[in-house]
C-alpha cells in the first residue's frame, strides 16, 4: 500500500511506501511528533516577532516532568538513608500506604507505632503542598539565581508563599555552610551573594 505526496515545487506525485513505517519504533514516532510540535511553536514565535508583537509564552514544564522520577530525586536528597518513620525510625516497608495527598500527590504512610508521615514530614517542605516536580524546579531556580516572580509563574505557586519558602531554604543552607574561610586568594563577585537574582522592592 502506498500514499501519494505532492511536491510543493513541481507538483509531481511521488509515491511513498508505508511498509517501512512498521519498522519504526514507538520512541522514534514520539520524537518525530515532538519535533513537529516544537517546530510549529517556533514558527508561531517567528510569525509574532515579524509582526512586531510582544508575546509571553509559558511552557508547562512541571507537567512534562515525571512524578516518580521527581519523587525519587527529592527522597534521595531529603532522606539519603531512606524514608523512615519520624517517631520510631522504622523503614516505610514496615508500615503501609494509607492514602495519597490531593495537591502534592504524596503517599501518606502509616507506621506500626501509630505515626503517619510522608516525604516532606520533618523538613522545611512540610505543609507546603508542592509536588515533587515543583520542588525540583524550585531548587534548580534558586541555585541559578532566578527571580521569585519568574519561579512563581513557572511553578504556578503564589509569590508570597514561594518567597517565604525560598528564605527558609536559604536560611537552612546558610546554617550548613562551612565556617572556614575560602582557600582561594581570589573570589568572583557572584560567589559572595546568596540571593543573586532576587530583586528587592523599592522603599515607598
Amino acid at each position: 500500500m502506498n500514499v501519494v505526496r505532492v511536491s510543493r515545487w513541481n507538483r509531481d506525485p511521488r509515491p511513498i511506501p508505508l511498509a517501512p513505517l512498521a519498522w519504526v519504533g514507538v520512541g522514534t514516532l514520539f520524537v518525530e511528533s515532538w519535533k513537529r510540535t516544537v517546530l510549529s511553536m517556533l514558527a508561531d514565535v517567528r510569525k509574532v516577532c515579524e509582526q512586531g508583537k510582544v508575546w509571553d509564552m509559558e511552557f508547562p514544564i512541571v507537567e512534562l516532568m515525571g512524578q516518580d522520577e521527581s519523587t525519587g530525586w527529592v527522597e534521595k536528597h531529603l532522606h539519603p538513608n531512606g524514608l523512615k518513620c519520624p517517631r520510631c525510625g522504622a523503614d516505610r516497608q514496615q508500615g503501609r500506604v494509607l492514602r495519597q495527598t490531593g495537591q502534592s500527590r504524596l503517599r501518606v504512610y502509616g507506621c506500626r507505632c501509630g505515626a503517619t508521615y510522608n516525604l516532606y514530614t520533618g523538613t522545611v517542605l512540610a505543609q507546603q503542598h508542592l509536588r515533587p516536580a515543583q520542588v525540583v524546579l524550585l531548587l534548580r531556580g534558586i541555585f541559578k539565581g532566578a527571580p521569585t516572580a519568574a519561579l512563581s509563574q513557572e511553578l504556578g505557586v503564589g509569590y508570597a508563599a514561594l518567597l517565604t519558602l525560598r528564605h527558609e531554604l536559604q536560611a537552612q543552607a546558610e546554617q550548613l555552610q562551612p565556617k572556614d574561610a575560602l582557600p582561594d586568594r581570589q573570589t568572583e563577585s557572584d560567589e559572595m551573594f546568596q540571593n543573586a537574582g532576587e530583586k528587592r522592592q523599592a522603599a515607598s
